[in-house]
């Protein structure tokens, strides 16, 4: 229905949001010392070309059915997820060695 379809969007959109922020935080820690800009671009270039590619895809694939492009990026991100837990560790120490800037999440 189109109103699952439209819940289904919202939620996406909040999915994207939570991890758009993260990814650029864990690409400027992992960046070399003086390329983070680098890092940041090539990292935000690759959000656009993959709505670039993602809309031309589901183009493709909505030949086959409506629901088959939520279908497709159901999996695609449940594959994401299950490898952002698998293969991403901490890149930053917290606590114990201090050094760091306050945070107001930890209550600094």
């Amino acid at each position: 229905t189109p109103a699952l379809m439209i819940l289904a969007r919202f939620l996406q959109g909040v999915a994207v949001a939570a991890v758009f922020a993260p990814s650029l935080a864990l690409a400027g820690d992992i960046a070399k010392a003086g390329q983070s800009g680098s890092t940041l671009s090539l990292l935000t270039m690759g959000f656009g070309l993959g709505v670039a590619i993602g809309a031309l895809f589901s183009g493709v694939l909505v030949g086959f059915g409506f629901a088959v492009p939520f279908v497709a990026a159901t999996a695609l991100g449940a594959v994401g997820l299950l490898l952002v837990y698998t293969q991403v560790g901490e890149t930053v120490e917290v606590g114990g060695g201090g050094g760091g800037s306050p945070s107001p999440a930890r209550g600094d």
